[in-house]
């Protein structure tokens, strides 16, 4: 039998592979599983250990490459199911495409393990790896944005600070701790010990906010007005097609009716359904049927449907969302502004035909050539009013920020539509965000997901209701909501810690050369 002795030494003589499938481990899981959310609070260790190995920029960024691969290979790992149900491949091919994505990806941590070797070489490595890893995960132009602050949405202490820095205010915090960590199982001392003083201040700072603020969120006077919310869950299959109705129902009554018939009963004052087509506006005897059902109830309605107008080259395409009244006429209408890289626009290939009809090729009709909205919507209901967003637009921080500061909605509502990730953990990554989104501007939130997990987020970040998985079912709801919502310092300015952390990073990289750690 190996003596653990043993193992540890070839452990450690295989640092360069063992260090980053450590930090992968440890990111992959705690993004995926709620429960494991502390992971994140060590994940980085061994990064950060490895990267005191390196000798010179070649190595740091060769380590940062195969760190990044596998925390995005493992984390992002249902691209490769993706692809699959989108292009009916076999799983090698897949798996073969995705790495594609998971290569690009992986520049993240090349970017953030050249900074950090930089790093060493000044008396300000404590600070310079997490800000490098907050503005590289904020920055840096991926297909779907991910933070490592997203998944700790089950720690609400943790999370309240991202109302005044948002989620790269988290991560900065995740990162300071790892640093702290790393260099405690290392035994290394910085020469200037105030920084060190510094950074536990920080750390009590940011923790001891939480703390106050998630006691003041917590009370029932923060939010003084309920609405009863009826949530829809149709679990619609993946599909590039129009739905055919199941048994038993029409395009005219789909089971989505059904449910909303069962929740207006039961005292529903607004009913959402999920993002999934259902040709309300391309064919106007759905529509009508859908007017006249929900004036029938007398319960205002939130759907999802791709609207096409007529444009300067035929017609455009937008994914649009619409509210019909307790009278079932529509009275809001927001067409959906943040688009999908590749599945919804073509990024930079719109002025060149040749390569533009290559990648058509290839993606057939899988592509939907959507056109941007016009901006943020409100949606009044009542004394109050909704900020609309579609799917993929509750990852992104600063554009939500905006919209809720443009509209100034007491309550954001999410519609998305997860089938084409098939079984996997992404409807818990999409959860996550939208609990950040919903501190980060102190709204409740809901958010309808097509196949489930989805939910009721209050202000505070706690989940008042999480859906099952893969379940057809309605849900209803009482949402705590305030008349006169806060606007949060994050909501008003946005911009201000990535800007602050980006002017620091740069005086930090560029000042003396100097020796930094003694050991």
């Amino acid at each position: 039998m190996t003596r653990p002795s043993v193992l540890l030494h070839r452990a450690a003589a295989h640092w360069w592979l063992t260090f980053p499938l450590l930090t992968a481990l440890g990111c992959a899981l705690s993004s995926l599983f709620p429960s494991l959310h502390l992971l994140g609070w060590v994940a980085l260790v061994p990064f950060y250990v490895g990267l005191q190995r390196c000798r010179g920029y070649r190595q740091s960024a060769w380590f940062g490459f195969i760190t990044g691969l596998l925390t995005f290979g493992l984390s992002t790992y249902w691209m490769a199911e993706f692809i699959t149900l989108f292009k009916n491949y076999r799983l090698v091919s897949a798996v073969a495409m995705a790495s594609v994505y998971w290569c690009y990806c992986a520049l993240i941590f090349v970017v953030v393990a050249i900074v950090t070797h930089r790093a060493r070489q000044t008396r300000c490595e404590l600070w310079l790896f997490p800000l490098a890893l907050a503005l590289v995960f904020a920055w840096f132009p991926v297909l779907f944005p991910w933070q490592l602050g997203n998944g700790q949405h089950p720690f609400l202490v943790a999370i309240q600070g991202v109302d005044i820095t948002g989620v790269s205010g988290l991560d900065f915090i995740i990162g300071l701790v790892n640093v702290l960590l790393a260099q405690g199982f290392m035994r290394k001392r910085i020469r200037a010990g105030w920084q060190r003083r510094l950074a536990y201040g920080l750390l009590l700072g940011w923790f001891g906010y939480g703390a106050v603020q998630l006691h003041f969120w917590q009370k029932p006077q923060a939010a003084n007005a309920v609405l009863a919310v009826g949530l829809v869950q149709a679990n619609g299959p993946p599909s590039l097609n129009p739905p055919i109705a199941p048994k038993g129902y029409s395009l005219s009554y789909p089971p989505e009716m059904a449910l909303t018939e069962q929740l207006a009963q039961q005292g529903a004052a607004l009913v959402v359904w999920p993002e999934y087509d259902r040709q309300y506006y391309n064919l106007p005897a759905v529509k009508l049927a859908y007017q006249r059902q929900v004036a029938a109830l007398a319960t205002p309605m939130m759907l999802q449907s791709v609207e096409k107008t007529p444009g300067p080259d035929g017609y455009q395409k937008f994914s649009t969302i619409t509210l019909l009244d307790a009278q079932g006429q529509e009275t809001g209408k927001y067409q959906k502004v943040q688009r999908i890289a590749v599945a919804e626009y073509l990024p930079g290939l719109d002025q060149l035909p040749g390569v533009k009809a290559v990648v058509l090729n290839y993606l057939g009709d899988f592509f939907g050539d959507y056109q941007p909205g016009p901006g943020p919507a409100r949606f009044q209901l009542g004394p109050l009013a909704l900020t609309p967003l579609i799917c993929y637009e509750v990852i992104l921080p600063r554009f939500v920020a905006r919209s809720v500061a443009a509209s100034g909605g007491n309550i954001i509502t999410v519609q998305s539509n997860n089938s084409w990730f098939g079984d996997s953990r992404v409807p818990y990554q999409h959860m996550g965000a939208s609990v950040l989104r919903s501190v980060e501007n102190r709204r409740p939130l809901i958010h309808a997901m097509n196949n489930g997990l989805g939910g009721v987020v209050a202000a505070s970040g706690q989940i008042l209701l999480q859906t099952s998985a893969k379940e057809i079912a309605g849900y209803l709801v009482e949402v705590p909501y305030s008349a006169n919502p806060p606007t949060t310092i994050y909501q008003r300015w946005p911009w201000l810690t990535l800007g602050g952390f980006s002017i620091v990073s740069i005086v930090l990289l560029f000042r003396r050369r100097s020796v930094a750690i003694s050991v």
